[in-house]
């Protein structure tokens, strides 16, 4: 069948996300708050050295092993 693309919208403003998918706000947090500290930990970015600290740089665009395209990418400053 036709190709089938997801839409997402992340939102940093001053440290507080927002991550929408599809129109649904599916993850919100505070960057470097005591819950998100302790998430990293948790998660396979633990041993990375100021993992999501830096306020600008790189972004990465992730997948998870299956063939995976990204089209209409656009980065805008509040």
């Amino acid at each position: 069948g036709p190709l089938r693309f997801n839409e997402t919208r992340i939102i940093v403003d001053d440290g507080s996300v927002e991550h929408w998918l599809n129109g649904y706000l599916v993850a919100q947090y505070e960057l470097g708050s005591a819950d998100w500290q302790e998430r990293v930990q948790k998660s396979k970015f633990a041993d990375r050295t100021g993992y999501g600290r830096q306020r600008r740089g790189h972004l990465a665009l992730q997948d998870h092993g299956d063939e995976v395209w990204f089209r209409s990418i656009k980065l805008r400053e509040l």
